[in-house]
């Protein structure tokens, strides 16, 4: 059977999920003034497609939202700041 080149990144990265996410937990929860993806990527040196995975995961889990604030990213263009939630502290 032949499986899309997403199926099978998915099934290589599910061991390294659980270790990906606490690592953009942490970069986010240890700046309280927020970071962005951009930022985040910056940091942990992910690839834009997994750290914007794994801290849309974060969102869902409630660990990680939306702060309301924005900040220009090197594309000149508003990127939503992340913060860790109080459920998170």
């Amino acid at each position: 059977m032949f499986q899309s080149t997403s199926v099978e990144a998915h099934e290589s990265i599910k061991p390294l999920k659980p270790t990906l996410q606490q690592l953009v937990f942490e970069k986010i929860r240890n700046h309280p003034v927020g970071l962005t993806d951009e930022q985040i990527q910056n940091l942990t040196g992910l690839r834009t497609q997994s750290e914007t995975a794994r801290r849309n995961e974060l969102v869902k889990l409630g660990l990680v939202k939306d702060s309301g604030l924005r900040r220009v990213a090197s594309s000149g263009r508003k990127a939503i700041v992340w913060v860790a939630t109080q459920k998170a502290a």
